[in-house]
């Protein structure tokens, strides 16, 4: 009672305040009430009423003004101390109750609106007051406020959260429709750029011989955009074509090439009787042209010769006036590289028309051959008549240091000759003259036309016509005075030159690599390769890039591009057989009466081409020769005799082990298992001539035990007399784990479990063809595909899913039999043989890898190198004696570079030399795709 008679003042004291009798009396219990008036009354001298009657608590109406109890004793708070006490104690309790009253009395006079409730920091003091316990307790009217601010409360605590949960669902609906439209977009620029990926990869491939710079820019460009199959592969065509494109920039219309030892610098002799001076690495032109004739239009078209010295130093350029219109006269002119000083001009016989000309290895000499074109009309010899003179350049000289009558074919460092003579006895020979002294060093007897020397006078080139009209060229080593090996014939070379075939042969500076038109040879007569050229007029750019005249342009090749190595390894051998690895060669020498019954064997280190251990007797009961030899693991290898003999050699034993393999006849084709267990053996025989049975089967023998692993062959076949429906059996091919085998039985594939070895059985059958299964071979990296080598085709197949994997790789032949055929380490890039030439495909996107290997010879086996960078081929060519009989040699093993630059992407750049520029990215890019910088440092 007393403590509602109080108030908080605002300096922290308390005051006196009447409180109506309806307030104090607002019980719901009646008794309370009652005890409240007791109090009043018992405590009348310090409680004073007054007004009117109060209403009672059931709700009577007063009949005039309501009656308010007065605390009649004002510092009744400080002199009482309990009633201090409870003051000072409750002080925030009291303050709450305070402010919760005049609340109440608001909220009730306007009708208890909701908005008068308590709320926040208000409502929790209240409500903490209320529910201490502690007097003055809440009448109705506070405990009615208190209700209703509560449920208020509730009510907006429950609308927030339906709020917060409705603003979360339609957050998560809208960050769920951004996401879904981010990824949609996402989806549709990948898609844009995939398209465009591939639409610049096959644009890629058209361009890709005609202009190997663009060609390179939109690979580039594709691999940029998004990486896909489609878009490495055309980076790996671009990557394996020898064609470099073209100098960039150049105009004119080139006569002539020269370069200097070190193929960093290029001359170009010009039909407008210029000389231009090109960096080869850069591919830009050093300087102006230097003026060599002053030529009018009508003039007509000069022949150049140009030459530079092996440091670059100096240039020699001629031309030969004869053909031009007017007065002018042959010049021979002589310039300083680095100061373009021209330093001088020989004197050019009268009547005579300077050619070839060529430095000496130190640069300070130059040799000109000047033809005498009035004897040439009417000589009978075949080198007509004139005169060659070497000069001295550095210094200048004013004479000739030497002088040889009736010119012949000069090397191209200067310090030989060949001159061609008849004899007495009318028999042609060639006499080699030593360009330093002019003294004779040699003379050889030789069939045909001399038509050129390589470096020091160590190789000799010479032609003659074959019986069917192609054109015979010979090797001679003229330090031994023979020829090299045997004579090797090439078809069309002298078509494709019209103005002479001396112009399309060209040596090597280090005079390994002999470029005869557009193909590749070494100084051995070996063929290496060729490069993609339609002209043939080509000249060396140091060891390794080939310069040549196309029309109007100067276009490069890279023969260390998917080029054979030019020391290959030459065996004279009756069969070969390489290790699956590439490492190990294997060759079966040619007899000689040295050679014990069995003939010998030799093991070579292909890496290195040199042999590794001495000659390995034969087996001392062999029946002839070899027809196959199967290459193992850790040395291991067997060979067949034509009779179906077959011998391994056991390499830690020191020993031949014979296989009782009683396949009556020829094997068709021999497998060791990767793991090294077992060998599997194709073969048979043709019955009498009376029973006509052919008789066919395959047989899996353990290798250790020499004990076949089943009973009886793996696969037999006997057809008696049906000959037509008889099932050959051929190629064999085993599963990287070893466990399957792949066998071409008849015109179908066929494949056997071998996990269980002594139960091996049939599986399955692949395909049916109509043709001949060459060959088969498992990818190394995937046990479920099958490389199969048919007719004019090979195919990829699924093992598992017994179907074809995209499309056959075609050939362009018909009806001819690709095989044999091997994967790359890495699965990747499948190499298949097609007659003369190797044919390279990327497995994924069933499309040929850069231009075909041009071996121009009979491929026996093929393996690539462990870590893929090499592409081993052995094999023979045919080959064409002095008197036009062709015969076969074996026993050649070539090694090929596959290597890809460490970085693709800056080798391709290197190609193109350029950036793309905007007006080609929008030729040649969909629209949408923003412009990037595809070779920025170019």
């Amino acid at each position: 009672m007393f403590l509602r008679c109080l108030v908080p003042g605002e300096d922290g004291g308390w005051s006196t305040r009447p409180v109506p009798a309806a307030e104090l009396f607002d019980r719901h219990d009646p008794a309370e009430t009652e005890a409240l008036r007791r109090v009043v009354r018992a405590f009348a001298p310090l409680l004073a009423v007054t007004g009117d009657h109060a209403p009672d608590p059931a709700g009577q109406q007063p009949t005039g003004r309501t009656e308010q109890i007065v605390l009649t004793r004002p510092a009744l708070p400080r002199a009482w101390p309990r009633l201090r006490n409870w003051l000072d104690d409750r002080h925030e309790e009291l303050n709450a109750h305070h402010r919760t009253r005049q609340a109440a009395h608001t909220w009730n006079s306007n009708g208890q609106r909701r908005g008068d409730v308590l709320t926040g920091a208000n409502l929790d003091k209240a409500a903490g007051w209320a529910a201490s316990g502690h007097p003055p307790h809440p009448n109705r009217a506070e405990r009615g406020l208190l209700d209703a601010s509560t449920r208020a409360q509730t009510a907006r605590a429950r609308r927030v959260r339906i709020t917060a949960v409705v603003l979360a669902i339609t957050t998560l609906l809208s960050l769920a429709a951004t996401g879904w439209a981010v990824r949609a977009q996402d989806t549709a620029n990948r898609q844009r750029d995939n398209a465009a990926s591939r639409q610049l990869a096959a644009q890629s491939r058209q361009f890709s011989s005609a202009d190997p710079g663009t060609a390179a820019l939109l690979a580039v460009a594709a691999q940029r955009i998004q990486e896909t199959p489609e878009s490495r592969a055309a980076l790996d065509n671009i990557l394996t074509q020898s064609a470099r494109g073209g100098l960039n920039g150049y105009v004119g219309s080139p006569a002539a090439l020269a370069a200097d030892g070190e193929g960093r610098l290029l001359a170009v002799g010009n039909y407008d009787g210029t000389v231009e001076l090109w960096d080869v690495h850069k591919r830009r032109r050093n300087g102006d042209p230097l003026e060599l004739l002053e030529l009018s239009p009508t003039s007509g078209q000069a022949d150049f010769s140009v030459a530079l010295s092996p440091d670059g130093g100096t240039l020699a350029a001629a031309v030969d006036t004869s053909v031009l219109v007017g007065e002018q006269k042959p010049v021979v002119r002589i310039w300083d590289v680095r100061s373009r000083r021209h330093l001088g001009d020989l004197p050019v016989p009268e009547g005579a028309a300077p050619g070839p000309i060529a430095f000496t290895p130190d640069g300070k000499s130059v040799a000109v051959t000047f033809s005498d074109l009035a004897a040439d009309a009417a000589a009978a010899t075949d080198t007509g008549a004139g005169v060659v003179e070497l000069w001295d350049v550095r210094p200048f000289g004013h004479r000739p240091r030497l002088q040889i009558p009736r010119p012949g074919v000069v090397s191209p460092d200067a310090t030989t000759m060949a001159v061609a003579r008849e004899t007495t006895e009318g028999h042609s020979t060639v006499e080699l003259v030593d360009l330093a002294t002019g003294a004779r060093k040699k003379r050889i007897s030789r069939p045909g036309e001399v038509l050129a020397l390589g470096p020091k006078g160590r190789t000799l080139i010479t032609t003659k016509e074959g019986e069917d009209g192609e054109t015979i060229f010979f090797f001679w080593d003229t330090r031994a005075a023979q020829k090299k090996d045997e004579d090797m014939s090439i078809s069309g070379v002298a078509e494709a030159n019209v103005s002479g075939v001396d112009e399309a042969i060209t040596f090597s500076p280090d005079g390994r690599v002999v470029a005869i038109g557009t193909q590749l040879w070494t100084a051995d007569g070996i063929r290496l390769g060729s490069i993609d050229a339609e002209s043939s007029n080509q000249t060396f750019v140091g060891n390794g890039i080939v310069a040549g005249i196309d029309i109007d342009s100067v276009r490069l090749w890279d023969l260390t591009v998917h080029q054979a190595d030019p020391r290959p390894i030459d065996i004279d051998a009756r069969a070969t057989g390489i290790s699956r690895n590439g490492r190990v060669l294997v060759a079966e020498m040619e007899h000689s009466p040295e050679m014990p019954p069995g003939g010998s064997f030799q093991t070579w280190n292909v890496a290195n081409g040199k042999k590794t251990g001495a000659a390995i007797a034969g087996p001392k009961d062999r029946n002839g020769a070899s027809v196959s030899i199967e290459v193992g693991a850790d040395g291991m290898f067997a060979t067949a005799d034509p009779y179906g003999g077959i011998d391994i050699w056991d390499p830690a034993a020191g020993q031949w082990l014979p296989l009782d393999i009683s396949l009556g006849g020829a094997v068709s084709d021999m497998a060791f298992s990767p793991d090294g267990r077992f060998l599997a053996v194709s073969g048979g025989y043709r019955g009498e001539a009376s029973t006509l049975t052919y008789q066919w089967n395959i047989q899996l023998w353990d290798v250790k035990k020499r004990v076949q692993v089943t009973d009886g062959p793996l696969f037999p076949s006997t057809r008696g007399q049906q000959k037509e429906k008889m099932e050959e059996v051929g190629a064999l091919a085993f599963s990287p784990d070893s466990r399957t085998l792949a066998a071409r039985i008849g015109r179908t594939v066929r494949l056997f479990d071998l996990s269980d070895a002594q139960n091996s059985k049939e599986i399955r059958s692949l395909v049916t063809y109509t043709g001949t299964v060459q060959s088969l071979a498992f990818s190394p990296v995937d046990n479920q595909k099958l490389a199969i080598g048919g007719e004019s085709a090979a195919f990829l197949w699924d093992v598992e899913g017994r179907h074809q994997i995209g499309i056959p790789f075609t050939s362009g032949s018909p009806n001819e039999i690709l095989g044999p055929l091997v994967f790359s380490p890495d699965g990747h890039i499948l190499a298949v043989n097609e007659e003369e030439r190797i044919l390279l495909w990327d497995a994924t996107v069933h499309a040929q890898v850069g231009a075909p290997l041009n071996k121009g010879g009979v491929v026996q086996s093929l393996a690539f190198s462990s870590d893929g960078a090499s592409l081993i081929t052995t094999g023979g060519v045919v080959l064409v004696d002095g008197s036009g009989h062709e015969f076969f040699r074996d026993g050649i093993v070539q090694r090929w570079n596959m290597a890809i630059p460490a970085d693709p992407l800056a080798a391709a750049c290197a190609i193109a030399n350029r950036n793309m520029t905007r007006t080609e990215w929008s030729e040649y890019v969909p629209s949408g795709v923003d412009y990037l910088d595809v070779c920025p440092a170019q």
